[in-house]
């Protein structure tokens, strides 16, 4: 799989060749209108008349950059691999695969910040092992071959990958009196939900004849009618006061004697034709802000 690191202005990016640029498939929909914890922020980008997948770095490096004479200490190997087995059921709740996870490591990054790993998952990805061969091989080469600890557990998951399991199992990697499901919950990265708020239900909730309406935003799906409905609804609520003011004026302008019954001269008529033009331009422009900002904000947006 060929990969280019792009960085324009602030944003550094890995843009990864689109194979079908007519049709988005189930897989592709899931992951780009999502944000599945644990795995990069990921968009359909156009550059050159082609499509391409691009994933949004932030401040990562890359796994292979960040460990090249850097060895992987026990800790930093129990994060990574803690980390694959939390994404893994990630995506299970949106009915994708890991196999589809880019798993070499110039593919995967590592969030210097946090100090934990994004996976990249690629919808077009045929089924394979390669990927997590380099990747198993890759934690060999760089586990501190003086930590017992990490050594074991590297050499341990590379047994599995061999024989075909592709998730690391319940090694030495959650001794020191945590469990398994302890260490996963710890190794997700949060920061794609809002605070406080968790998923209470997932795509498997919907009925199959039913999941192609259905998308999911913050870990609940959504109807896209009921989104589109919503939708209409902020934009008439933006523009409908403006619309009444105008029509009140307009009433008066074609029936002037409102103005004498009103005991208006002409004079405050023009001031209150500028009154309903800056009041109508004040809710217009909150309308347009409002709606620009949702759909900033809109999974599968790219901003």
């Amino acid at each position: 799989m060929e990969a280019e690191f792009r960085q324009d202005l602030l944003k550094r990016t890995m843009v990864v060749k689109r194979g079908n640029p007519v049709k988005s498939s189930f897989r592709e929909k899931m992951a780009v209108k999502n944000r599945i914890r644990g795995t990069a922020i990921v968009s359909i980008r156009y550059m050159n008349g082609e499509s391409y997948y691009s994933y949004d770095m932030g401040s990562c490096q890359t796994l292979k950059d960040y460990f090249d004479g850097n060895p992987m200490s026990f800790k930093e190997v129990k994060v990574l691999l803690s980390a694959l087995r939390a994404v893994s059921a990630e995506l299970e709740k949106y009915l994708l695969d890991i196999k589809d996870l880019l798993m070499e490591p110039e593919h995967i990054f590592w969030d210097t910040d946090k100090e934990e790993p994004l996976f990249c998952y690629y919808p077009e990805k045929a089924a394979d092992e390669e990927g997590f061969s380099a990747f198993g091989q890759f934690l060999m080469d760089s586990a501190d071959k003086e930590d017992e600890r990490a050594t074991e557990a590297v050499y341990a998951y590379f047994d599995r990958i061999c024989d075909g399991v592709l998730l690391p199992g319940e090694l030495p990697l959650y001794g020191g009196g945590s469990s398994g499901e302890e260490e996963i919950k710890k190794a997700v990265p949060v920061s794609t939900f809002p605070d406080g708020e968790e998923e209470d239900c997932t795509l498997k909730e919907i009925p199959e004849e039913n999941r192609d309406n259905y998308y999911m935003e913050n870990g609940l799906p959504e109807d896209k009618e009921e989104k589109q409905s919503r939708k209409g609804l902020l934009l008439i609520l933006a523009f409908l006061p403006a619309l009444l003011s105008a029509a009140a004026y307009g009433i008066v302008f074609m029936r002037p004697e409102i103005m004498g019954f009103l005991g208006l001269s002409d004079e405050d008529y023009i001031r209150a034709g500028i009154g309903v033009i800056l009041f109508s331009g004040a809710f217009i422009t909150a309308g347009i802000y409002v709606w620009n900002k949702r759909r900033m904000t809109a999974p599968g947006s790219d901003n």
